[in-house]
């Protein structure tokens, strides 16, 4: 991906995907700085705002590698990371999102639909999930941000 686009960097990856032990949507965003997350909270209320379930019970569920779990932040609808902390604890083989945050994005969020639900309810949910986080993009934008990825 990276050499398809020439190390050129672009403003926000979206990875989706499903969950097979999931409920609920969810996504993963990252903590910048000790600043809040900027894409958990718009995306997942509007995600529930169309009528779909957050993933809300982080009970015996999985998301991350062992030994990652103080790096994370559980809301319901986001699991909020603090990339720093989690990147040792995968041993070097660095999922794409967080590839992505250190040579081509300075957001990468990555967005899980729940496997249980209808075909159609999947794509539904990725839809208002991916059009809220442009949206939000956007927003932050017009206000003024100017991200540039680190190189």
């Amino acid at each position: 991906m990276l050499t398809a686009n020439r190390d050129l960097p672009f403003a926000l990856s979206i990875d989706l995907h499903e969950d097979f032990e999931a409920d609920g949507f969810y996504l993963y965003d990252q903590l910048r700085d000790g600043e809040p997350s900027r894409f958990a909270r718009p995306v997942a209320d509007a995600v529930a705002d169309a009528g779909f379930p957050l993933q809300r019970d982080w009970t015996d569920f999985e998301v991350g590698p062992p030994g990652s779990e103080a790096a994370h932040q559980l809301v319901p609808g986001a699991v909020v990371v603090d990339a720093p902390r989690e990147t040792p604890t995968f041993g070097g083989a660095l999922p794409l999102g967080l590839v992505l945050l250190r040579r081509a994005a300075p957001n990468a969020l990555t967005f899980e639909s729940p496997r249980e639900r209808p075909w159609e309810d999947r794509i539904a949910i990725h839809r208002v999930a991916v059009v809220a986080a442009l949206a939000q993009l956007r927003t932050y934008h017009e206000r003024g941000g100017n991200e540039v990825p680190a190189g």
